[in-house]
């Protein structure tokens, strides 16, 4: 990897700062998990472009999207996905046994 990073011409700052964040995403490789996404049909959306959030929620079959933007947060639920804030999933995590 080293040499790989020397050919991209990035400082040594730059390069400690690179090997930290794929060693921290290598630590996260073991749970993810792909999955085939078939497009949804949802109602009107104010930002279309949150299609594919949504999409990806409903066919991983999580329980909660948890998100910062006021459209999707205005959808609240949608199919059997909960949308909801940082601080609500923090309530909920906090409330449970």
């Amino acid at each position: 990897m080293a040499k790989a990073l020397k050919s991209c011409h990035e400082s040594p700052e730059q390069s400690t700062l690179l090997c930290l964040r794929l060693a921290r995403l290598e630590e996260l490789l073991p749970f993810i998990e792909s999955v085939k996404v078939n497009r949804g049909t949802f109602p009107e959306l104010r930002d279309p472009d949150d299609a594919k959030f949504i999409t990806c929620a409903a066919t991983a079959g999580v329980r909660w999207l948890v998100s910062g933007d006021n459209d999707l947060l205005s959808l609240r639920h949608i199919q059997s996905v909960e949308i909801v804030s940082v601080t609500a999933i923090l309530q909920l995590l906090k409330a449970r046994p």
